[in-house]
């Protein structure tokens, strides 16, 4: 009988099921904002740690069973360490928790890994029976954050579910679609108009601004955004049309981004390009609903980092203590930079393209000086902006000072692009240059009374057109009227324009829309 048990004692696989498990719990809890495909190569890394993590216990400590106990005790520790980080800060209240609270939560996990060590190695006794329950309790997990993912997916409404065909309101094209230029459309995140940026953070982009109107551009001076949450306004936008149909399919209780992601990436924009025979061209991105999708043709890979998902991940482990400024730090860099450096090889293909890209700058993290070099900022890396990005970094003036600095460095590197773009190219192509909202130093995410709307609303929006005929831009035009009047330009359609107007949403809240476009204007 003994012999029996220590056969079936040696199937200890409860550690790479804890391994799983805490990816696919991760997923799980950012499953309305994240591709599953983001997750496959950090899967991959994780169960090869958990591989190597057993196969060291057990040259280590010769048991198997001893081993597999180790194994899942130091992954499941390892890999949820960002959730317990903040205990010694919750203890000690005047512990700066960017600081010594990491270190000493660092120190802590370890006293609990080499005391469970020791203990568990010297015993005697069987540790069958334990791994036993440890290999039922992992696959019970494992099942319940699978079958919660599927029911979900299985659940989640598809994009023609949610929002209605624009191109059905809407007469045919009118011309033989013979005229196609390359079409950029390239979002700065957060990047102000210039009065706001002049006003509230004393910067002066005039420059730029100018810069761009020589080279052709229509900035509008006073453009404002539809919404104030990427999402929202990235919905919107390549969809032209307000969310209307979206708020009343899910409900205005209802907190799941997940559909704004579907109607991101099935939109009524890469529709009606597609039907001309437009290739798609996308980046590495810095923001999840510009990641390499469904309707790339061209990915333009630096094949650098783990993306999105991969840092969520890090940031969870102890790793986040020596990657937080150098390897998180740099790889958002790098994306920028590379994205800056290589949009004019676009411009190269000889088919006509669509190129969409998010760019994560000026909005936080703040990594770049105004001459582009690195910032000595401290802390993990942090995408949250608003009040969001004052629980974990309070000094608004450090956020004043480092975002223009930013927006000064993004704007140069823009500009660079341009004409890059410009000068690769054969015939004049169509660029957007758009934030998807302003800044987020009067930011209050739950409280639109005490929020800056103009702040918030007031962002870049530029359009350079092959033709200025039939443009019907104006000062104030916002984004959910940029692809109609850009359709009506060059395929001479005829989408009627939308009346301009602003919807405060907030954070908690995704679909509880407030109008406050005479707030905002």
């Amino acid at each position: 009988m003994q012999k029996k048990i220590t056969k079936k004692s040696s199937y200890n696989f409860h550690p790479y099921l804890f391994a799983f498990f805490m990816v696919l719990s991760l997923y799980g809890y950012n499953k309305d904002l994240i591709n599953p495909s983001y997750a496959f190569w950090p899967t991959v890394i994780v169960l090869f740690f958990a591989i190597f993590t057993n196969l060291f216990f057990i040259l280590t400590v010769k048991k198997k069973d001893k081993a597999a106990i180790l194994s899942s005790i130091f992954i499941f520790t390892f890999l949820s360490f960002g959730h317990y980080v903040k205990l010694p800060f919750l203890l000690f209240q005047e512990l700066p928790v960017e600081n010594l609270s990491y270190y000493l939560s660092f120190i802590l996990w370890l006293v609990v890994i080499f005391f469970c060590f020791f203990q568990i190695k010297k015993s005697k006794r069987n540790f069958s029976k334990i791994s036993f329950y440890l290999n039922l309790f992992s696959i019970i997990l494992v099942f319940i954050s699978f079958t919660s993912i599927f029911f979900y997916e299985l659940k989640s409404k598809t994009a023609s579910e949610l929002i209605n065909d624009v191109n059905t309101q809407n007469k045919e094209d009118k011309n033989d679609d013979t005229y196609k230029p390359d079409i950029y459309y390239i979002v700065l995140d957060g990047f102000a108009r210039q009065d706001i940026l002049k006003e509230i953070y004393n910067a002066d982009n005039s420059n730029f601004v100018s810069s761009l109107e020589n080279l052709g551009f229509f900035v509008a001076s006073q453009s404002t955004s539809n919404y104030p949450q990427t999402y929202l306004s990235i919905s919107s936008t390549l969809n032209m049309q307000y969310l209307d149909d979206v708020v009343l399919n899910m409900g205005e209780k209802s907190t799941d981004r997940g559909p704004l992601r579907k109607i991101i990436k099935d939109n009524q924009v890469y529709k009606t390009l597609k039907e001309k025979g437009y290739t798609f061209v996308s980046f590495p991105y810095t923001w999840t609903g510009t990641a390499n999708n469904q309707h790339t043709d061209i990915f333009m890979q630096n094949q650098i980092g783990l993306g999105e998902f991969g840092d969520l991940l890090i940031d969870l482990t102890p790793l986040s203590i020596f990657a937080r400024k150098n390897l998180q730090f740099q790889q958002h860099r790098n994306i920028i930079l590379h994205t800056f450096d290589t949009m004019p090889k676009v411009a190269a293909i000889q088919e006509p393209t669509f190129t969409y890209t998010h760019i994560l700058a000026p909005h936080p993290p703040f990594v770049f000086e105004e001459n582009g070099e690195p910032t000595d900022i401290g802390g993990r890396m942090y995408g949250n902006d608003g009040s969001h990005y004052f629980e974990f970094h309070p000094d608004k003036e450090e956020y004043r000072t480092r975002y223009a600095k930013q927006t000064t460095f993004i704007a140069k590197k823009t500009l660079q692009m341009v004409k890059g773009i410009l000068a690769n190219s054969e015939k004049k192509p169509v660029i957007i240059l758009q934030s998807d909202h302003g800044p987020g130093l009067n930011l209050e995410w739950e409280d639109e009374e005490k929020t800056n709307m103009q702040e918030r609303f007031g962002i870049l929006n530029a359009y350079l057109l092959p033709t200025n005929e039939n443009t019907k831009l104006y000062e104030d035009i916002t984004p959910v009227n940029s692809f109609r009047v850009i359709f009506n330009n060059i395929f001479d359609s005829d989408y009627k324009l939308l009346p301009d107007k602003n919807y405060f949403a907030r954070w908690n809240s995704p679909y509880k829309h407030i109008n406050v476009t005479s707030e905002v204007r």
